[in-house]
């Protein structure tokens, strides 16, 4: 019975949820975005399709700020490509499909882009740290396994 008494009790004093806010994300020139990652600061990283073919080919990333502003960016004339993650001071990484293989990126704040891959194998880039340190994953022969490597510059 006491349960009871106390519950009308916790209901009336936990606070009101506030309605969720919605953005809507369209990249400038794009015909479909996709919003990939986010940032602890609010930057969202992700990839979208042309409305009309361009330099950066059938797929291009994007950073949208968190005051709205954007930067598009193509990954090395990508088929497709995904944001995997972004940092707070826009570093993104990702994986992008060249040929029949997917590999990974890591464009850094100044736009430089690094390319990710082994020889005749996939590499997808799902995470990186502040030091530049990615982690991500190559096919086994029966599974994914796991992977770190410290990018250098091509």
């Amino acid at each position: 019975m006491r349960c009871l008494a106390i519950a009308p009790l916790l209901a009336l004093a936990a606070p009101a949820l506030a309605a969720p806010v919605v953005t809507r994300i369209d990249a400038p020139g794009a015909s479909i975005t996709y919003a990939e990652a986010i940032s602890p600061s609010g930057i969202v990283a992700g990839a979208y399709a042309p409305a009309h073919t361009d330099a950066c080919g059938m797929r291009c990333g994007y950073l949208r700020m968190p005051d709205g502003t954007f930067t598009t960016f193509p990954v090395f004339a990508a088929t497709n490509m995904g944001a995997e993650t972004v940092l707070d001071d826009a570093t993104v990484a990702g994986v992008y499909l060249k040929g029949h293989n997917n590999r990974g990126f890591i464009r850094s704040p100044d736009g430089t882009l690094t390319d990710i891959f082994f020889k005749k194998a996939d590499a997808i880039v799902k995470g990186l740290d502040d030091s530049g340190i990615a982690a991500g994953q190559t096919p086994a022969p029966r599974a994914k396994t796991s992977s770190c490597a410290r990018p250098t510059a091509t």
